[in-house]
C-alpha cells in the first residue's frame, strides 16, 4: 500500500499552495443575540457545531460560563446539538447560523388594527415572519410585497435577510412588530 493512501487528501488552497482538508475553513455568515450586523466568521470544515460557537462567542454580547447558548441554522425550527459536525447539520460554505440564549422569540405583528401572534426559532428570518403574518392576515402574495416589517413604535423598516434573534436579548424573548405600506418615493 502506498504511503499516500494513508494520508489525508490534500488540495491546492487559493494561494497556489497544497493543503490538508482537514485544515481547510469555510465561511459562514453569523448572527447573534441583539446584535444587528451580519458577521462572515471562519471554521474548520472538519470542525463541529461547538467549534462554531467557540468563534461566535468573539462577536456577540459577553455568555456567562453557565449560559445555555444555542445554535441555529437559519429558518430551522431546532437548535443543533453541539457535538455534531458542521457537515452533518447541513451547514456549509456560506451557511447562515444564529447564535442566541432564547429557544423561541414570542413574536406578535400588528396591522390594521389587527394583532397576530406565534412563536418563531431566533432564526427566523424577517421575511419568513412576514409571509406568516401576510397569511394570517389575509393578506395576498401582491398586497404583502408592499409592506415591510417594523418595530412597534419605530419607522425604521426591517432587512428581510435578518434574523428575529437579533431583535431580542435574552430574558426578553419577545417582539412586537408592525406591517406597515412601503414608503413610496414619488417624483
Amino acid at each position: 500500500m502506498a504511503i499516500d493512501t494513508l494520508l489525508p487528501p490534500k488540495t491546492i488552497g487559493p494561494t497556489g499552495q497544497r493543503e490538508d482538508n482537514a485544515m481547510k475553513k469555510i465561511e459562514v455568515f453569523l448572527q447573534v443575540e441583539g446584535v444587528k450586523d451580519i458577521v462572515l466568521i471562519h471554521v474548520p470544515q472538519s470542525g463541529s457545531i461547538r467549534d462554531l460557537l467557540h468563534v461566535a462567542k468573539e462577536h456577540g454580547p459577553e455568555f456567562r460560563e453557565d449560559d445555555a447558548i444555542m445554535v441555529f441554522i437559519e429558518d430551522m425550527d431546532e437548535a443543533v446539538e453541539l457535538d455534531v459536525l458542521l457537515e452533518d447539520a447541513g451547514i456549509s460554505h456560506r451557511g447562515h447560523v444564529h447564535v442566541h440564549r432564547c429557544h423561541r422569540v414570542e413574536v406578535s405583528v400588528n396591522f390594521n388594527g389587527m394583532r397576530v401572534s406565534d412563536s418563531f426559532p431566533p432564526s427566523a428570518t424577517v421575511s419568513r415572519i412576514k409571509k406568516w403574518a401576510a397569511k394570517e392576515l389575509g393578506m395576498s402574495e401582491k398586497d404583502a410585497a408592499e409592506h415591510v416589517l417594523e418595530v412597534s413604535g419605530t419607522k425604521v423598516s426591517l432587512d428581510e435577510d435578518i434574523h428575529v434573534g437579533t431583535l431580542v436579548v435574552h430574558p426578553g424573548c419577545q417582539i412586537s412588530l408592525d406591517l406597515r405600506p412601503k414608503v413610496r418615493v414619488e417624483g
